[in-house]
This record gives C-alpha cells, sequence and structure tokens, in this order.
C-alpha cells in the first residue's frame, strides 16, 4: 500500500515536471531551427533578446513578475515534493528510482538557476531605470 501511494506521488510529480521539460524542450527545438535557417550568433542573440525582454517586463510590471517567480518556484516545490518523496519510500533504491532522483534533482537545480538568473536580470534592469530616473 505505502509503495502503490509513494508510486503514485511520483507519477505525478514527474507529470508536473514533464510540463516544464515539455515547454523547455519546444524552446530548444524552437532555437535549433533558427539556428538552422540563420547563425549560431544570430540564434543566440535572439534568444538573449527574448530573455532580455521577458526581464524587463517583469521589471516594469510587478504583478508579471510575481506570476513568474511563482511559477518557477511551483516547478521547484514539484520536483523537491518528488524527491522527497521518492527518496522516503524506497529502502532500496533500484535503477528506476536512482534515475528518477536524479532526473527531479537535475529539474529542481535547472529551475532554480532560472530563478536566478531572472532575479538577476530584473534587477539589473531595475537598477539601470533608478539611475536614469534620478
Amino acid at each position: 500500500m505505502e509503495l502503490t501511494v509513494v508510486a503514485l506521488v511520483d507519477v505525478l510529480a514527474l507529470l508536473g515536471a514533464a510540463i516544464f521539460l515539455w515547454r523547455g524542450a519546444r524552446r530548444a527545438w524552437r532555437f535549433v531551427r533558427l539556428a538552422g535557417k540563420t547563425s549560431l550568433g544570430t540564434a543566440l542573440r535572439r534568444s538573449r533578446f527574448l530573455a532580455a525582454r521577458q526581464a524587463y517586463r517583469c521589471a516594469t510590471d510587478l504583478h508579471y513578475y510575481v506570476s513568474r517567480l511563482a511559477l518557477f518556484f511551483s516547478a521547484c516545490l514539484i520536483g523537491l515534493t518528488g524527491l522527497i518523496l521518492v527518496a522516503a519510500g524506497t529502502d532500496h533504491a533500484g535503477w528506476s528510482q536512482s534515475l528518477t532522483l536524479l532526473a527531479l534533482a537535475a529539474f529542481v537545480a535547472w529551475m532554480s538557476l532560472r530563478i536566478a538568473k531572472l532575479s538577476r536580470l530584473v534587477m539589473a534592469f531595475r537598477r539601470r531605470r533608478r539611475r536614469r530616473s534620478i
């Protein structure tokens, strides 16, 4: 019974994480297509421009920024919940549990880095706006 509950929660956590991974895979595929049509440098500049545009919108619209942070934090919580439940539910970890733990840990680390990168860009934009307004 206990393993069934852990397996069910593990599947739900992986489904939640899969949504974010799917979005990332779509973004990566779009990048590859753009790099194939133009050049790698152009694709990199465009992806940086999109990230900067999102960060600028976060810097100017507090509600949008809070919604983005909430989305990232909820993704991290999904991954952490899955990590805790998989780790607590297994007395002896097989390869599938180990693979699940590694995938969830990588997902949490990736989302944490995205949070830090977005926050850093937003703070840089806010500093620049304050300097210009003084």
